[in-house]
């Protein structure tokens, strides 16, 4: 993900959003790729709503995202592997 500082139209999936819900975030101009969208949830009319990470602030911001996009995104998500404790960890 990078800042920008004007728009034009983007291909695969990639899509302009500014940081921030309401009062959170940077303000900051985002050209956010699929690969950087996580935690999808789908809504009533198809669509669906995902979230990413503001490469400038850290600040998580929710988005809609057409069926297409949430579909491969939450399919990406459920294939990752979960963490498993390490057998050297000691508990105190």
């Amino acid at each position: 993900m990078k800042v920008l500082r004007k728009g034009r139209q983007q291909d695969g999936g990639a899509q302009e959003y500014t940081c921030g819900n309401g009062n959170s975030g940077c303000g900051s101009l985002l050209l956010v790729g699929e690969g950087d969208l996580y935690c999808t949830s789908p809504h009533h009319d198809g669509s669906y709503r995902a979230k990413f990470c503001c490469s400038e602030c850290r600040t998580e911001t929710d988005v809609d995202v057409p069926s297409h996009i949430g579909i491969k995104v939450r399919n990406r998500e459920m294939k990752k592997p979960t963490a498993t404790p390490s057998p050297f960890r000691h508990h105190m």
